[in-house]
């Protein structure tokens, strides 16, 4: 005896089963979890968790701002120890005054002591 309805139930299990299986596959390979990643990226995030450093300003990439969007009249920046610093020193740097904070905003200040800045392009423009 022939039932098709049963037949087409079981082949749909079956492909259900199959898909489910070739997405778990896919999904767990995926670079974007944490477990796919090589152990020296893993760790060097967790380093630099609560700080970063880049010895030369020529490192970093440098670029005018002609003009800043949404000037805040109210934005205020405290650095601490506000003393003579010495050549390689950390400092505090306090950012208040932000009318909508957002957890994705960052800020970078850099200012080695050590760097010789004349070589930079548009050097006589901006001073």
């Amino acid at each position: 005896m022939h039932f098709p309805l049963m037949e087409t139930s079981s082949s749909s299990w079956v492909f259900k089963f199959f898909f489910a299986r070739l997405l778990i596959f896919f999904l767990s390979s995926s670079p974007c979890f944490s477990w796919s990643l090589h152990s020296s990226i893993i760790n060097s995030t967790i380093e630099h968790q609560n700080h970063t450093f880049i010895s030369e300003f020529r490192v970093v990439t440098r670029r005018l701002l002609n003009e800043c969007p949404d000037p805040n009249p109210y934005l205020q920046i405290e650095v601490t120890p506000n003393s003579n610093l010495a050549d390689e020193e950390n400092v505090t740097v306090t950012i208040s005054g932000v009318l909508v904070p957002d957890e994705h905003d960052w800020v970078a200040m850099i200012s080695p002591s050590n760097s010789d800045i004349s070589k930079c392009p548009l050097n006589e423009v901006l001073l």
